[in-house]
């Protein structure tokens, strides 16, 4: 969400003068975010095969011609930033009503509309 409303905002040109939707890269936003909870909840030994795979869609971002080197890298911090602060705000909605739930706010990328997942354990 964060990354799409910064593409609406920040008018950056892509290299390859599709659009200008360029800055931040939204594919390395997700994939470093992933990596980083990967690395936040299992380790630095399966963090470190995640943050390989983040860092090959950072490339290949860079290789095809969709990104600068700036949009990359603010894109891998940014999705890192979102990882910790889910982190930081998963434990109390996890405590909601004493049940162990999940809430997951999800930008369908086709219709560009924001849609919710829920997730209860009992």
């Amino acid at each position: 969400v964060t990354s799409g409303l910064m593409k609406q905002f920040i008018n950056s040109p892509r290299p390859n003068q599709v659009d200008a939707k360029s800055f931040p890269s939204g594919h390395v936003d997700l994939a470093f975010a992933g990596a980083e909870l990967v690395r936040m909840e299992y380790g630095n030994a399966w963090g470190a095969g995640a943050y390989a795979i983040a860092t090959t869609v950072a490339v290949m971002r860079l290789y095809r011609d969709w990104h600068w080197l700036g949009d990359v890298v603010a894109g891998a911090g940014l999705g890192i930033l979102c990882a910790h602060v889910g982190g930081y705000l998963l434990e109390p909605v996890k405590n909601l009503f004493g049940l162990k739930t999940v809430i997951v706010p999800v930008l369908d990328p086709v219709s560009r509309t924001v849609c919710t997942g829920v997730s209860i354990t009992f």
